[in-house]
């Protein structure tokens, strides 16, 4: 009897086997085929300069061209106002400062049980690929399938697979902001037609006014136009290869502006950030809006990894501590941001933000160091900071620089 009847359960297992395996893998390629491909062209070190928000000094038709088709966000945000610390919150959907990542620069060991974003994505059949640096604070040891500066990684990827592609373009990043050499590097070979004239810029109201101020700020702008051409040359490779009706893409910065009282400043022109989200029509469904629309809807970067996730059709882990604002099934829209300032190289700060709509709240725990420490990080080397420097002493700054 014994062996008659494990014959028999061998004999039904090796029938149940032929009737559903074909089945099971012509479904899971079918579930692979509907998923989106994603790029994410993240930028470095710029505020909501764009044409798409009304700023008609920036020279930017590629990204113009995409907002126009996307959802443009006005009220997105930063976690943190620099850089790793606000990587590492998009790209595990935790909070630096839970984390433990809040500190520029660091590593700290990541635990094995939070993993990228990506990684998930992996898991789900996503083929990912990563353009230019990472900056976490913690190692991406695991993150990236494919990892080389080409501007189409996704042909890379194999047959059958959807594709998560990530850029980090650091034309505009503070470093060829503040720098005369490291301008020219990025801008060298932009056509005369499309640099900026400095009596056409708009100094901010806590700025002076003065010839290098202007200059710099209209070099900041040319630097705004190279980034749009290389995005240009992104999407011109997706459209190409036929992917741009199967391709989600989002666009942002990591934070505000590469100068002073925007980067490393937990202020709004520290944490605002420009996000454009582009999807093809079979895909509309999973934009809270409709395509050429502007948003009012408040977003952190502790939402990003969910909303990638739930649009990819992959199960949000339960320490994310962000919520999706993209797919099907949404919660209530958030009210409010929060924000961190914490040490930066050889600046000491600890500080928390809160932020809705129209306020914002700040408290600093360390009342007692100056908001500008010395040494490198506010340093001269830096034009704007030197410019800056050389007013104060000379009794020529308007008050609102002074404060």
């Amino acid at each position: 009897m014994n062996r008659k009847l494990t014959l028999f359960c061998l004999l039904l297992a090796a029938a149940l086997w032929q009737s559903c395996s074909p089945q099971q893998a012509e479904t899971s390629t079918e579930a692979l085929a509907e998923k989106p491909n994603i790029i994410w062209i993240n930028v470095e070190d710029i505020s909501p300069a764009l044409g798409a928000y009304g700023d008609d000094f920036a020279t930017t038709p590629h990204l113009d061209a995409l907002a126009a088709q996307g959802v443009t966000y006005q009220n997105a945000f930063a976690s943190a106002p620099i850089c790793a610390p606000s990587r590492s919150c998009f790209i595990t959907g935790v909070y630096a400062t839970s984390l433990g990542t809040q500190h520029l620069r660091s590593d700290i060991p990541k635990p094995d049980s939070i993993k990228t974003f990506p990684q998930y994505l992996q898991q789900e059949g996503y083929f990912t690929t990563n353009y230019g640096k990472t900056d976490f604070n913690f190692s991406p040891e695991g993150t990236w399938n494919h990892w080389k500066q080409e501007l189409a990684p996704w042909r890379q990827t194999p047959e059958g697979q959807p594709f998560f592609s990530m850029f980090v373009i650091g034309g505009t990043h503070e470093g060829p902001a503040n720098n005369q050499e490291n301008y020219e590097k990025f801008a060298g070979s932009l056509h005369d037609s499309l640099l900026h004239d400095p009596a056409g810029v708009t100094v901010p109201p806590y700025y002076p006014d003065t010839p290098e101020v202007r200059r710099l700020w209209a070099q900041y702008y040319d630097l705004i136009t190279g980034m749009d051409g290389q995005v240009g040359k992104i999407l011109q490779n997706l459209e190409d290869d036929g992917l741009m009706d199967e391709t989600i893409i989002f666009f942002f910065s990591d934070h505000g502006f590469g100068m002073p009282r925007y980067k490393r400043w937990l202020y709004s022109s520290g944490l605002q950030v420009p996000l454009i989200i582009y999807a093809p029509e079979k895909y509309h469904h999973l934009l809270p809006e409709s395509p050429g629309s502007m948003s009012q809807q408040m977003v952190s970067f502790v939402d990003f990894a969910p909303s990638v996730l739930q649009v990819a059709g992959a199960e949000i882990p339960g320490h994310m501590q962000g919520q999706p604002f993209l797919g099907e099934q949404l919660p209530e829209e958030r009210e409010f941001i929060i924000g961190a300032r914490t040490r930066a190289d050889d600046m000491y700060e600890t500080s928390r933000a809160i932020r809705t709509k129209d306020f914002m709240y700040i408290r600093h725990y360390l009342p007692h160091l100056p908001y500008i420490q010395p040494g490198y990080i506010f340093g001269d080397q830096k034009l704007m900071f030197k410019e800056l420097r050389r007013l104060h002493l000379a009794g020529e700054l308007p008050p609102e620089a002074e404060e």
